[in-house]
Parts: C-alpha cells; sequence; structure tokens
C-alpha cells in the first residue's frame, strides 16, 4: 500500500481478481478483433461491470486492478495511455512506451528532488520502506 492512499492500494479482494479475468478476457477480444493499440479506457471498463455484472468500482480501483494484472504478467505486454489501456506485440510501440515509462519516472524524480531540496531535506532523513 502507499503511505496517504491506504483505501485505493489495498490489497485485491476476490471480486476484483475477477474482474481481472474480466478484463484479461476482454483487452484479448479487443486485440483479437482490433489489433495493436485498440484502447479500452478505465470509464468503460467501469461501464461494462456496471451493467454486465452489478459491480461498481471506483477509477482507482481500476487502476490498481491493472497495475496489479501488468506488474505480475497475469495480462502480458499492456501499454496505457490518456485513451485507456491496450495489449501490444509491435516492438517499435512497445520501445515507444518504455521511452513514455522513463520519461514519468524522470519526472517523478526531478518532483522528488525539487521537493527534498525546498524543504531542506536529505536522503537519510526519508526511511524507506
Amino acid at each position: 500500500m502507499l503511505k496517504g492512499f491506504d483505501e485505493q492500494t489495498k490489497p485485491l479482494n476476490d471480486q476484483e481478481l475477477s474482474v481481472a479475468q474480466d478484463i484479461k478476457v476482454g483487452l484479448n477480444q479487443l486485440y483479437a478483433q482490433h489489433g495493436d493499440r485498440a484502447h479500452v479506457s478505465n470509464k468503460r471498463i467501469r461501464q461494462w461491470l456496471k451493467i454486465n455484472r452489478g459491480i461498481t468500482l471506483s477509477p482507482a480501483r481500476i487502476r490498481k486492478i491493472m497495475n496489479w494484472a501488468r506488474v505480475t504478467g497475469y495480462i502480458r505486454c499492456v501499454g496505457a495511455d490518456s485513451k485507456g489501456y491496450w495489449i501490444s506485440t509491435n516492438k517499435e510501440d512497445q520501445v515507444s512506451y518504455v521511452q513514455s515509462l522513463n520519461g514519468r519516472i524522470n519526472a517523478i524524480l526531478k518532483l522528488r528532488n525539487a521537493y527534498m531540496e525546498q524543504c531542506n531535506l536529505k536522503p537519510e532523513d526519508i526511511p524507506y520502506e
């Protein structure tokens, strides 16, 4: 869990794990029908779940489910951007996505470093969990 985001980042429950299966099936069907970079948004996933399963989840919980599915490899080669999630088998798209992740990592590090400097914090002041 992330400090300050306990509810959003708590471990997945059984219902959310079953939702991961639904998302996996849906993304694979979308890929089979439309190929690389066919997107499905967080909002569309939540709408489908409400209509077809009677399940209401927050956008944060969908992101948590997707993070789990991607980090564990439960759904492989899933990218994400402002349009939604997609499965890619195209190496060029995969490399581009990793470059995007690297840019986000660098932006977060710059923010962290600036914040620490502004607050006169040293690395040894920060306990890492």
